[in-house]
């Protein structure tokens, strides 16, 4: 179903530009991991099934996968994999897992985990300088190697380009039409499964949270805003810190999500209160992506849906910030604003008037075969 969309309300200036100041950057993609799959050899299938590899990368809460290679046990994929790292990710591990593909074979309800391997990224980013080659013996297996190649690229931005305001991360340089997209982030190799980066700025809310048993507003909570971006069953999540004993809590934090698919995706909002172990709801949000690259959430109010009788409003900025590399063409950058202007137009187009259905003379829509004044109709004596 469509999803509907909030009215917002514009800020001026003088109640916006403070809040860009000491802006924390709790979530920002600096580096791409590039990892490059080679080739396999003598993996050992499970006894019911088929060996049907294919290798699965998951850091964090990203994920990606290879194609499967049918009834192979030295499979070759040269397929190359990309993965962004934020400053926290760098403590994680690398889990690198080779399955055999039973689902889309109708063997399993889940697909067999053949061997996994696990890289430390802090360690492949300060021993290795950020780039290691070779072959690694699975793990929970008899035998089977696996050849990858792993390299750490700095993410060209904004930020690294120095034009964020105020150390925002959000780039001060507007593109002129839709105000949704900001500048495009330069990659180093074309990337078939991330369209663009969202970037979110959280800046101050305004929250009521009901007591039930005084029947009034006195309540003060501790607010907090989760915030989750994605479709279907594949979502990353991300909170912001909690304000203790605020009505006004102000946030001033910035970030960012990767984006599979902008014409699908949405990005879902919740501000919680917690009260020692319990949370309760004040108000909810859901937006398309759509929504954001025409520039409807820029410098606004954005007013949740409350949970029972409470409310909650919160002073957003959001734009999508496209990928581009070397040799595209056309620029993704070019190629969604003249998607966004195209929707703009159509929106702005007068419906066409329906066409109204006729009535016969018992007063019924749509006259069927037996209706007595289908004949004089068809004659012109009836409307």
């Amino acid at each position: 179903p469509p999803v509907k969309q909030p009215s917002l309300t514009a800020v001026t200036q003088d109640e916006y530009l403070p809040n860009w100041r000491e802006m924390l950057p709790r979530r920002q993609y600096k580096h791409v991991l590039w990892i490059t799959v080679h080739t396999a050899t003598n993996l050992i299938g499970k006894m019911i099934g088929t060996r049907d590899p294919y290798v699965k990368l998951v850091l964090g809460d990203q994920c990606e996968k290879t194609k499967a290679k049918l009834n192979n046990t030295n499979p070759k994929w040269e397929e190359t994999l990309c993965l962004f790292l934020t400053d926290t990710v760098l403590d994680d591990e690398l889990t690198v897992t080779v399955y055999q593909d039973d689902v889309s074979r109708g063997y399993h309800v889940v697909d067999d985990a053949i061997g996994n391997y696990s890289f430390s990224m802090r360690q492949l980013k300060t021993v290795c300088n950020g780039a290691w080659s070779g072959t690694v013996g699975l793990k929970k297996v008899r035998h089977g190697k696996l050849s990858l190649t792993m390299s750490i690229a700095p993410l060209i931005n904004a930020v690294a380009l120095g034009k964020q305001r105020e150390s925002s991360g959000l780039s001060d340089v507007e593109i002129e039409g839709l105000g949704g997209i900001a500048e495009c982030v330069c990659v180093q190799q074309p990337i078939t499964s991330v369209e663009a980066i969202l970037q979110v700025k959280i800046l101050r809310a305004r929250c009521e949270a009901y007591d039930s048993k005084k029947k009034s507003f006195d309540r003060i909570p501790n607010p907090y805003l989760k915030i989750a971006v994605g479709s279907g069953s594949v979502w990353q999540n991300c909170d912001t810190r909690v304000v203790r004993s605020s009505k006004t809590p102000v946030f001033n934090e910035y970030l960012e999500f990767y984006v599979r698919d902008v014409k699908k995706d949405a990005v879902a909002f919740s501000m919680e209160t917690r009260d020692g172990f319990f949370t309760d709801i004040l108000g909810s949000l859901r937006l398309p992506l759509t929504a954001i690259g025409r520039g409807d959430v820029l410098q606004k109010w954005v007013p949740f849906k409350g949970e029972g009788a409470n409310k909650a409003t919160v002073l957003l900025e959001m734009r999508l910030a496209f990928l581009e590399w070397e040799g595209q063409d056309p620029p993704a950058t070019q190629t969604w604003k003249h998607f966004f202007g195209e929707e703009e137009k159509k929106k702005s187009r007068p419906s066409a008037p329906q066409a109204t259905a006729r009535k016969c003379e018992r007063g019924k829509l749509g006259c069927g075969s037996s209706c007595k004044c289908r004949r004089g109709r068809r004659m012109g004596l009836i409307d």
